[in-house]
């Protein structure tokens, strides 16, 4: 399995996927935005998707994944899941890490 890590975000090649009736495309192609500094996280190219709680991007190209604070990573061409860091809050309680 293939993995790549920029800050909080795991990105991690999986086969190609059929999508779901519900899939979304995002359009502003933000993998994860911090709402403590207004960085973000985002693709230059591909597509990228929110799929019933996953976030999947389909690239048909390298890719370069940029973000002010972080160094910059090229993805190869295929299809990757993106998995934001959570941190524990408490009892049953989580929340997604910001950058």
């Amino acid at each position: 399995m293939t993995q790549y890590r920029q800050g909080d975000l795991l990105i991690e090649m999986i086969p190609k996927r059929t999508f779901s009736q519900y899939a979304k495309r995002i359009e502003n192609k933000v993998l994860a935005f911090g709402e403590v500094t207004g960085h973000s996280h985002r693709l230059t190219g591909g597509e990228l998707w929110s799929d019933r709680g996953e976030m999947i991007a389909v690239l048909d190209q390298p890719t370069p994944v940029i973000h002010e604070e972080h160094d910059t990573i090229t993805l190869p061409e295929g299809t990757y899941r993106v998995i934001r860091q959570r941190e524990y809050l408490g009892k049953d309680t989580t929340d997604y890490v910001n950058d």
